[in-house]
């Protein structure tokens, strides 16, 4: 084990000089390797509690992906979409779920801004729980209430803090104001509001409050996927203190969609393991004889268990594009080459 961290250190040490800062622990296989500026055990700590077997995690602004691995390994049931949108911090975070072996974790690199939250309002994807660790104050101070009410529809709950306008280090201080007093902010999109904790500041002498919020979630109007051409058949999901519910059908996977996910730069798991996970969910369904249609990108699901394909049962007229032919498979990984959705025609 000794030996395996000390090659997996080596591997890390260039990517961590990138850095501009060591904001998170970077731990590997248990053993914190760089200590970072924020305290990472203690807020985990009061985290854990919140975390159920089975969730659909958002981790936005998940830094090197201490939260992110913490869940991914305590919970392997759990989906994590982890959401980082420096480039370093995300090749140091890409490296430690390599080296963990975790694929219960999508990595994106991206900056979620308050029109990619729009495109995911419109589509029938659920978020168990947002983890918006001190990341809302990034958000222009024009967009982040539009923002904060997006995340309360995908998603019935929500663990946040944010500096506090005292904290005049912090960057986003517009932002910050527009957020204070952070509880009373919260609860004009989560009824319920809980402190798990308080923790100091990285920044100075300060303390910040971690909350809780919870709520409901019931959107309408929704596209089966993202950019869906079909506006005609539109869908409702809902999570009404238990179970989500589509169109009030049985059989509910917990996931998001691949297409979506192409949407917004993943780059973990590797491309090999998505070309392979695509071959084995369909081509499985083929041997055991199913009926197939529809082989897509926007249908499959990303869940903790790898990639999942969902309404292959569809029947088509003869002849409709979307009916299953000889080469679909494979049309369907070429796409997981270059990791980014194309013109859905062309499929």
């Amino acid at each position: 084990m000794r030996e395996q961290v000390s090659e997996i250190k080596e591997r890390l040490q260039p990517l961590v000089e990138d850095l501009p800062e060591i904001y998170q622990d970077i731990e590997v296989k248990g053993e914190v390797l760089w200590k970072g500026k924020r305290e990472c055990e203690t807020r985990w700590e009061a985290i854990e509690p919140e975390i159920r077997p089975g969730m659909v995690i958002l981790d936005l602004g998940s830094s090197t992906g201490y939260f992110t691995v913490r869940i991914a390994k305590k919970f392997p049931s759990c989906l994590v979409v982890s959401v980082e949108s420096g480039t370093a911090e995300a090749e140091v975070q890409r490296e430690i779920l390599w080296a963990e072996g975790l694929t219960n974790v999508v990595l994106l690199n991206k900056r979620l801004d308050v029109q990619d939250l729009r495109e995911l309002n419109r589509t029938v994807e659920g978020i168990d729980l947002v983890l918006a660790l001190s990341v809302l104050h990034h958000f222009p101070e024009g967009t982040i209430l539009e923002a904060l009410k997006i995340l309360s529809l995908l998603s019935p709950n929500m663990i946040a803090d944010v500096p506090g306008r005292e904290e005049i280090e912090a960057c986003g201080q517009g932002t910050i104001e527009k957020l204070d007093p952070f509880d009373e902010a919260l609860e004009w999109f989560y009824p319920d509001i809980r402190v798990l904790d308080t923790f100091p500041s990285h920044l100075g002498n300060y303390e910040r409050k971690l909350y809780l919020g919870s709520g409901i979630c019931n959107r309408t109007g929704l596209l089966a996927y993202w950019d869906s051409p079909n506006t005609n058949k539109l869908h409702r999901i809902s999570k009404i203190g238990g179970e989500w519910n589509i169109d009030n059908k049985k059989g509910y996977i917990s996931g998001v969609n691949v297409w979506t996910l192409l949407h917004l730069n993943p780059i973990w798991p590797e491309p090999a393991w998505w070309q392979k996970q695509a071959r084995i969910a369909w081509q499985g369904l083929i041997d055991a004889g199913e009926f197939v249609s529809d082989v897509r990108a926007w249908n499959m699901l990303f869940t903790s268990a790898g990639l999942c394909a969902i309404d292959f049962s569809s029947r088509f007229v003869k002849g409709d594009w979307a009916e299953y032919r000889e080469g679909d498979i494979d049309k369907l990984v070429e796409i997981f080459v270059s990791m980014k959705p194309v013109d859905w025609n062309t499929l």
